[in-house]
């Protein structure tokens, strides 16, 4: 072969030394060469000269199984190579495998390829020229042809026994090797051989390989050469009982059969030198091979029998066409000029081309077989002919599915048919479709309540009389075109009913189903005769029955319960279904209504309208009282449930959530009325039909209305003691009643004791707020009137008392620090409180106490609003960057003692010029505001008494409070001071504040309030501050500024819990620089219980603002604390990994 030749030529050649090949000699370092494309045809053209010019090919299955995809593409590519060079396709079946046999495969197998249409021109059913077409009928052929590879020395008699052969197997794989026949009985002599024949010895022949096979020239392929006797030993070509084996079985079958091409899958490949090894020992010519690339699934594993659904007579049955198998088979293949869809055995066979097929296998994708079929099955719609056929097939599935229910045999007519095959098409991916329920109104009558109609509309006999002079005016031919428009403008003439309510009303009289084709389409479909009479029914519906009209609650609970189950819903609408069962109250035949418009949403195709309804009716089971119950217990609304779940009526196409929420619905009505026999009849006749598999799980809450939030749960509805109680109730021991009995006083008593602190917090709050508004009048008289203020006894007194009050809030508000609204007025009354004692303060001046002349009074920052002593202060973190100093421990006076933690701490008489001395030496702390107190409460530090001696160290200043200084200490988390040391019963005077102090002032954020539900996040990603124990807190940025604030970012930081414990007591604290503000909105919760997978993880959301005017890197400094199980955490850090400042405002 010269050398220009193997430049275009690339061979698929494994051989170590230099081989020959018809003279040619191919140098050893070609490996693997394919023959270019554009030789094939050349090579088909050299091919049809064999046997007088005609081209044969062969289909050879076993029959040891059904005929599957994979083996009707092989029998398509031989049948599509015959006819497109005009030759013979051959059917044989290779039987010689007697053990595996399946009955009724080899029939089965032509008649699959019958229907298909692509049916042999010889077979073992019709025979022909060059039969038997069953190898079983050719044993003759083959042991007279393994007899004479016997004779002439290229095959002999193997007496191994079986035992042998499976030692052999064990020892290579021990030895880590391929298992081989080892040759042994090739080496016998004749007279051995002679001697073990003539005592009967069991045997078969095998056939004698040798090295040095010819290369062969594969039509996809390309060149081929497999050195098989290096890698196996001699193959058994008669098996013991005398049947051949495939080796020999189909080289003589060819042969003799006169096949031209062999075109066969490529797991056939590497056995095809083999094959031509046995050609030439008997001295015949062997046919040009084709190998096939396998056929796979989409994922490329291999197609199996065992799978299941890719046999033929499974897609047979499930209704798809032959044309649409052969279409995907090829489509996903190669071998032709395009790759469309759609294409018939007439295009297939013009556009094939053999050397377009390539060797990567053919990826079949199932999903697209509908899809397929859809396209095929409007081909055969559009062809008269075809058409007939269809029409008979469908009266034929139509009589059998609906026999006893057919009241018009007119349903059967060819007309009518054909008119609804026309109006689906495109529609319907297969014929079955529409003899499914989605379909049955075309050849049944739907049944229509009153209570149905009235749902949907209290006009439906004026709809229904609209719709009837409708069909008049369109006439015997309508077009659906002309019906929506006409439709839509009917819809405007009624009174109160929505152009959405009157289609699904006109759907619900013309078909009995919520969803499928359009009204205008339904009428073209039945006929105008079939649709006046269905209109007819609804109108004489409305005239005859009283309930249509009278529905006491249909108008007002029609627009509870579509709030309540919109599908637009993002959360349950309880103020819509509080009222709708709130009516069904008040009403004397409010069940019987409300169980109508329940089962008619229940039975929704949407499945999130399906699943509200389901909920409003567990809350009217849990709200509705006995009339209720016996009304949903009553077949009549059981058997609408029943519908729900029943594949023959809404169960095919209602999701797999609304049959689920439903079982848990009735399985949990079969526990708790277990004296509603019907329900109980129900549920267990759903068990038997197999309709419910299982008794469902049925999760842990109960649906009713979120009641209103309360400081701490019922000692009631504590789950442990209501278990316990409810145990010692039942017991019929003495001593377990006595002990019932003591904890129904005990639990009666802690009950006396929380309504006894409500009351007294009302009273404490009440005192509050008019001790407030009295001082903040008397204070304001002596502002109009601008002369100083000169306290009277009566002021005094009025300052003491507020002076007072606000220890007692204190302690209110340690015993409701689970209350979240109760604790919200306390703070707020004690902002109040606290702004009216620090103006009477400012105006009376307080020399006698601390001091300080009037100048250094004025220069002290007093908080002017509720806002600047709120729990979200503007915290600054000047604190942090400056070095700690020494602190000297000193006593407070012993006269002041004013609460440890609310009051305001009294200043200690020092000189001014003691004052700036002591300035290098001390770190001043501000005085405390009411959360500087709740933080010390809640962070668990004891208080401490005013005659103790406390040293403190460098603080935080909350910027808001009633002072401001500059701090002189170090970063306090780096030295491990807790925040907590914020809290002190002593404090020193302060040092006039600098207006350098307070560089990003507080007003900045003063009036900013982002509520959480106007929040929408942005593509910033989050970041994490926290992921321990299943507790996962983290910081998400806003999409957009506050309105009117767009220097403003707004941070949200959520705390999601999923844990098995709770989490309790949590608090995020936040500093800045002074270069910035930042503020926390109060968070939603403190409180987080343990995860429940029946339900969404529980959540803290908080809200941050930050200002940063002079647009600095940002950075914040915080402190997590929580109490996760019975361990409490502390968590401190500094995030410096914030965004840039311009992409977090927006």
């Amino acid at each position: 072969m010269s050398g220009s030749l193997l430049k275009n030529c690339r061979c698929r050649l494994t051989y170590k030394n230099a081989a020959n090949l018809g003279g040619y000699v191919f140098p050893a370092f070609v490996r693997k060469v394919r023959i270019k494309r554009h030789l094939v045809p050349k090579l088909v053209r050299s091919c049809s000269t064999m046997a007088g010019g005609e081209v044969r090919v062969r289909f050879a299955p076993s029959p040891t199984g059904f005929l599957h995809l994979g083996g009707l593409r092989t029998a398509l590519y031989n049948y599509i190579f015959a006819k497109k060079y005009g030759g013979s396709f051959i059917l044989r079946l290779e039987d010689t495998d007697q053990s595996r046999l399946v009955p009724g495969a080899a029939e089965a197998i032509e008649d699959i390829l019958e229907w298909a249409g692509i049916p042999p021109d010889e077979s073992p059913g019709r025979g022909g020229p060059v039969g038997p077409y069953l190898q079983s009928k050719r044993l003759d052929l083959y042991r007279e042809t393994a007899s004479q590879l016997v004779e002439s020395g290229h095959a002999y008699h193997c007496f191994c026994s079986s035992q042998r052969l499976e030692l052999l197997k064990k020892e290579s794989l021990r030895t880590g090797q391929t298992p081989r026949y080892d040759n042994r009985c090739r080496h016998l002599r004749a007279e051995q051989v002679q001697e073990k024949l003539a005592q009967g010895a069991p045997h078969v022949i095998r056939f004698r390989l040798k090295e040095g096979v010819e290369a062969f020239q594969d039509l996809i392929f390309g060149w081929n050469r497999h050195e098989v006797a290096q890698v196996e030993g001699d193959p058994v070509v008669i098996k013991a009982d005398g049947f051949p084996t495939y080796h020999l079985a189909n080289i003589v079958d060819d042969h003799h059969m006169r096949i031209s091409h062999v075109l066969r899958g490529s797991e056939w490949l590497i056995s095809t030198s083999k094959h031509i090894l046995m050609y030439r020992a008997l001295g015949w010519q062997p046919p040009s091979f084709g190998h096939l690339p396998l056929l796979t699934n989409k994922d490329g594993s291999k197609l199996s029998k065992r799978q299941g659904d890719i046999f033929i007579q499974k897609f047979k049955r499930d209704g798809i066409l032959p044309e649409a198998l052969l279409d995907i088979a090829t489509n996903c293949g190669s071998g032709f000029s395009t790759n469309r869809m759609g294409r018939t055995l007439d295009e297939l066979i013009l556009e094939f081309n053999p050397s377009k097929i390539t060797t990567h296998s053919a990826l079949l994708d199932l999903d697209k077989l509908l899809e397929f079929n859809k396209i095929h099955l409007q081909h055969r719609i559009e062809d008269e002919q075809q058409c007939n056929f269809l029409i008979k097939e469908l009266q034929g599935q139509i009589q059998k599915a609906y026999a006893a229910e057919l009241q018009d045999e007119d349903i059967l007519h060819e007309d009518y048919i054909r008119r609804i095959l026309h109006l689906r098409k495109g529609h319907i991916s297969s014929l079955g479709e529409l003899v499914s329920p989605d379909y049955s109104y075309l050849w049944v009558r739907p049944s229509l309540s009153s209570k149905q109609a009235a749902v949907l509309s209290t006009e439906a006999g004026h709809i229904a009389s609209l719709a009837l002079k409708l069909i008049q005016e369109h006439g015997e031919a309508p077009a659906v075109d002309e019906l929506s428009r006409d439709l839509k403008m009917l819809a405007k003439q009624t009174k109160a009913t929505k152009y959405r309510e009157v289609m699904k009303l006109l759907r619900l009289t013309l078909s009995g189903l919520q969803q499928g084709p359009s009204v205008a389409e339904m009428m073209v479909a039945l006929g105008p005769a079939e649709t006046s009479h269905r209109f007819q029914k609804l109108l004489l519906l409305a005239e005859t029955s009283p309930e249509i009209p009278s529905f006491s609650i249909s108008l007002r609970g029609s627009q509870k319960i579509n709030g309540a189950t919109d599908p637009t819903n993002q959360e349950d609408r309880w103020d819509s279904i509080q009222g709708f069962y709130q009516l069904v109250n008040k009403e004397a035949d409010g069940p019987q209504v409300a169980l109508s418009l329940l089962a008619h949403k229940i039975q929704s195709p949407q499945e999130k309208e399906a699943l509200q309804a389901l909920t409003v009716l567990e809350a009217c089971m849990n709200n509705c009282g006995k009339r209720f119950h016996c009304e949903a217990a009553k077949f009549r609304f059981l058997n609408e449930l029943i519908k729900v779940l029943t594949p023959k009526y809404f169960g095919s196409w209602t999701a797999q959530k609304v049959k689920d929420r439903l079982t848990e619905v009735l399985y949990g009505w079969t526990l708790w009325l277990k004296e509603e026999k019907k329900i109980q009849e129900v549920y267990s006749m759903l068990k038997k039909q197999g309709i419910i598999k299982k008794d469902p799980k049925l999760p842990d809450t109960l649906i009713m209305a979120p009641p209103p939030h309360r400081s701490t749960d019922s000692v009631f509805d504590q789950e442990d003691k209501a278990t316990l109680l409810a145990r010692l109730l039942k017991s019929g021991r003495p001593e377990d009643l006595e002990t019932a009995n003591s904890l129904i006083k005990s639990t009666m008593k802690e009950e006396q004791e929380k309504a006894e602190k409500v009351l007294k917090r009302q009273s404490t709050l009440k005192s509050v707020e008019s001790s407030t508004r009295q001082l903040r009048e008397m204070l304001d008289q002596h502002t109009e009137t601008g002369s100083p203020l000169q306290p009277s006894d009566d002021l005094k007194a009025l300052y003491e008392s507020c002076e007072r009050l606000r220890p007692k809030l204190f302690r209110l508000a340690s015993d409701t620090i689970d209350d979240d609204d109760a604790l919200t007025q306390i703070l707020a009354a004690n902002d109040d409180l606290t702004l009216a004692v620090n103006a009477y303060k400012e105006q009376v001046g307080r020399q006698e106490c601390n001091g300080k002349s009037k100048n250094e009074v004025a220069t002290e920052k007093t908080p002017t609003s509720p806002r600047e002593i709120k729990s979200y202060h503007l915290i600054d973190l000047s604190a942090f960057d400056s070095p700690q100093m020494e602190r000297k421990a000193e006593s407070p006076s012993s006269s002041e003692s004013s609460s440890p933690v609310f009051s305001h701490l009294q200043i200690t008489c020092n000189s001014i010029a003691e004052q700036r001395a002591s300035d290098s030496e001390l770190v001043l702390p501000p005085p405390k505001s009411y959360y500087d107190d709740l933080m010390q409460l809640n962070g668990g530090v004891d208080e401490r008494s005013a005659e103790q001696t406390v040293e403190r160290g460098p603080v935080l200043r909350a910027r808001g409070c009633a002072g401001n200084s500059s701090s002189n200490g170090t970063n306090i988390w780096s030295h491990n001071q807790p925040f907590t040391s914020l809290g002190s019963s002593s404090s020193h005077c302060q040092p006039p504040v600098r207006q350098e102090d307070s560089v990003c002032q507080q007003h900045v954020l003063k009036n900013v309030l982002v509520p959480m539900e106007n929040i929408k996040s942005s593509q910033l990603e989050p970041i994490t501050i926290y992921n321990q124990s299943g507790v996962h807190v983290s910081l998400h940025f806003a999409r957009d500024s506050p309105p009117g604030h767009p220097g403003v970012a707004v941070v949200v930081l959520s705390t999601v819990n999923t844990s098995s414990l709770e989490v309790k007591d949590f608090l995020f604290q936040a500093a800045v620089p002074k270069t910035m503000s930042v503020k926390l909105q109060p968070a939603s919760m403190s409180h987080l219980p343990s995860y429940n997978p029946l339900l969404p993880p529980p959540a803290i959301a908080q809200v941050l603002l930050l200002a940063n005017p002079q647009t600095r890197k940002v950075r914040l400094r915080y402190k997590l604390t929580l109490t996760h199980g019975r361990q409490q955490l502390m968590e401190t850090g500094e995030i410096q990994n914030f965004p840039d400042w311009t992409s977090m405002i927006g």
